[in-house]
C-alpha cells in the first residue's frame, strides 16, 4: 500500500540537504547537481533504507522505496506507583527515531487533560527509550522506559512511578511566573500549556502572552474543567524592558501601545488590569529594565513601582539578579523574587523547569499566590526544596548578641550538595553534604548586633540551585529596669 503522504529527504554527506512532501505514495523535487542520499519516511512510518543518486544538469532519476513500515500504536498508563492514582506526565523520547521534519512526529508528549494519566500515539516502528517524568525535578524521580514498537500493533505501557515529595501538603504551592502559549512568536496552544505545565506538578496555571490577553478566557474554562487555579497575566514588552502584570481581571482589554509607552503609563495599566504583582523580567538581557536603565534609554527613567526580580531558566545570570536584589535588600527595599521559564514552545522547552513556591495557608488562589510572593513569602527553584522555621519575608525581633537560630529542612530528589546562607550579600555559612542525602536539615546557631538579613541558597548534586527571599532581623535593645 502506497504511503499517502510520504516525505524523501535528500542528504549530502550525511547532513540533510532537502526534502519533498508527496502525494499517494509519489514524490518529485529538483536537486542541483551532485550526489546524494535518499531515504523515505511518512507520519508515524519508520525510515527506508538509503539509496544513493548522482544527479547531473537536466538528468530525471527515479528512486523508489519499498520498506516504508507503518507506525505501531503505544498506550501509556501514568500513575503513582503507592496509590495507583493517575498522574499528569511528560513523556519524551531519548533514544529512537526522531524524525528530522518536525510535523511527522514529535519527540515530546503530553498525557491528556481527561483521562489523566492517559496518553494513546502512534510511532514509527523500532525500539525506543522513553523519559517519564510527573513534577520535573521537584517531586519524583525521573523513569526510564525501553519498549519495542512494532508496526501495525498495539502496545500497552503501564508507567507507575515513585513519589518523593509533596510541598503542597506543607502548604507550598508553585507556578511557572513566565509561559507563553500562541500569541505573538509563541506556538503553544492553550490546551497544551496547560497539559505540560500540569505535566510539571505545578499547583497553578499561568499564561503572559505578548501585549496579549487573548487566551485567558480559553485556559480559565480548561483550569475549570481541571479544578486548577488560573493566573492570568499580560507580559508588556516595550523595547526597553518586559514586565509582567498579574493575575488581570477577566476580559480586560490592553489599553496603552508599549512602542510608545513610558514606564509611568506600562506599570499604570498593569493596576488598571487589577494587578496585584509587577515583576521585572530578565531584568539584564540588552531589552531588561534594569540594563535599560543602565544605558539610560528607558522613558520615564526609574519607577520603583514595580515588586520582583526575575530568574529566568533561559537567561543564566542568576548571580546577578541576586546581586541587584542584595543591594535593594541591604537599602531596605522589600523586592523580591520570581521565577520563570519563558517558554514559547512546549515540545522543546520545559515548563516549569524554575518556578516560584509560595507559602499559602489556605486554598492556593490566584489572589493569595500573589499576596505571597508580594510579602516575599516565597523562593524560587531549579529543583531544590526549602521549608524554613522563620517564614521568608518575615520580620524577626532579636536582641543585641543574643543566640537565636534560623533552620530550614531541605529536599531534593537528585539528593543535596550544599547550602550556604547569605547575610547582607555575603556568604555568612556553607554546609556540604558529600553524601547527597535527599533530605537534610540545616540549623543555623546566630547572632547580631545590627539590623540584617539572611536567605538561603541550595544546590543540589545535579547543580541545580534554588533562592530565598530573605529573613529580616531587627535588632531591638529592650529597654532594662533602671536603664
Amino acid at each position: 500500500r502506497p504511503v499517502v503522504t510520504p516525505v524523501v529527504v535528500a542528504a549530502r554527506q550525511g547532513t540533510p540537504f532537502a526534502w519533498s512532501y508527496g502525494r499517494d505514495g509519489r514524490y518529485a523535487f529538483d536537486l542541483p547537481a551532485g550526489n546524494y542520499e535518499l531515504y523515505a519516511t511518512g507520519k508515524g512510518h519508520s525510515q527506508s533504507a538509503s539509496a544513493r543518486v548522482n544527479v547531473t544538469a537536466s538528468s530525471n532519476s527515479v528512486v523508489d522505496f519499498s520498506d516504508v513500515d507503518p507506525p505501531g500504536r503505544v498506550s501509556f498508563t501514568v500513575t503513582e506507583a503507592g496509590s495507583g492514582q493517575p498522574l499528569d506526565a511528560r513523556i519524551a523520547v531519548v533514544e529512537g527515531q526522531q524524525p528530522f521534519v518536525g510535523f511527522l512526529g514529535r519527540a515530546t508528549f503530553f498525557t491528556e487533560l481527561e483521562p489523566r494519566g492517559r496518553l494513546t500515539v502512534e510511532l514509527a516502528p523500532g525500539r525506543y527509550t522513553f523519559s517519564v517524568t510527573s513534577g520535573g525535578a521537584f517531586l519524583r524521580p525521573e523513569r526510564r522506559l525501553t519498549i519495542d514498537v512494532q508496526a501495525g500493533k498495539a502496545l500497552a505501557v503501564p508507567a507507575p512511578l515513585s513519589s518523593t515529595f509533596e510541598p503542597r501538603r506543607a502548604g507550598w504551592y508553585a507556578a511557572d511566573l513566565h509561559h507563553h502559549a500562541d500569541q505573538a512568536e509563541g506556538v503553544t496552544p492553550p490546551l497544551d500549556l496547560a497539559r505540560s505545565q500540569l505535566a510539571a506538578g505545578l499547583d497553578l496555571l499561568f499564561v503572559s502572552d505578548h501585549d496579549s490577553t487573548a487566551n485567558h478566557a480559553e485556559l480559565q474554562r480548561i483550569a475549570d474543567r481541571r479544578g486548577v487555579p488560573l493566573i492570568p497575566s499580560i507580559e508588556f514588552s516595550p523595547s526597553w524592558g518586559h514586565f509582567n502584570a498579574w493575575p488581570l481581571r477577566p476580559g480586560v482589554q490592553l489599553e496603552i501601545d508599549t512602542g510608545s509607552a513610558t514606564i509611568d503609563e506600562v506599570l499604570a495599566e498593569a493596576r488598571r488590569q487589577g494587578a496585584t504583582v509587577v515583576q521585572s523580567n530578565h531584568p539584564f538581557i540588552p531589552y531588561g529594565y534594569l540594563e535599560s536603565l543602565r544605558a539610560n534609554v528607558v522613558p520615564g527613567g526609574f519607577n520603583p513601582a514595580f515588586d520582583l526580580l526575575e530568574i529566568n531558566a533561559d537567561v543564566p545570570n542568576d548571580a546577578q539578579v541576586l546581586q541587584a536584589l542584595w543591594r535593594f535588600w541591604n537599602l531596605g527595599h522589600r523586592y523580591y523574587l520570581a521565577g520563570g521559564t519563558d517558554v514559547h514552545d512546549v515540545w522543546n522547552h520545559e515548563s516549569g523547569r524554575v518556578r516560584t513556591f509560595a507559602h499559602i495557608p489556605g486554598a492556593p488562589t490566584p489572589a493569595a499566590f500573589a499576596e505571597a510572593v508580594k510579602a516575599g513569602r516565597a523562593y524560587v527553584s531549579h529543583g531544590p526544596l526549602i521549608y524554613p522555621s522563620v517564614m521568608f519575608g518575615s520580620d524577626l525581633a532579636v536582641e543585641p548578641e543574643v543566640p537565636y537560630r534560623l533552620a530550614f529542612d531541605l529536599r531534593s530528589v537528585a539528593g543535596l550538595r550544599a547550602v550556604r546562607l547569605i547575610r547582607a550579600g555575603r556568604v555568612a555559612r556553607t554546609q556540604a553534604y558529600p553524601d547527597a542525602p535527599r533530605e537534610a536539615t540545616a540549623t543555623f546557631e546566630l547572632r547580631d548586633s545590627v539590623r540584617t538579613w539572611y536567605s538561603l541558597e541550595v544546590e543540589d548534586a545535579a547543580g541545580r540551585r534554588a533562592y530565598t527571599n530573605p529573613v529580616w532581623i531587627d535588632v531591638i535593645d529592650w529597654p532594662l529596669p533602671g536603664k
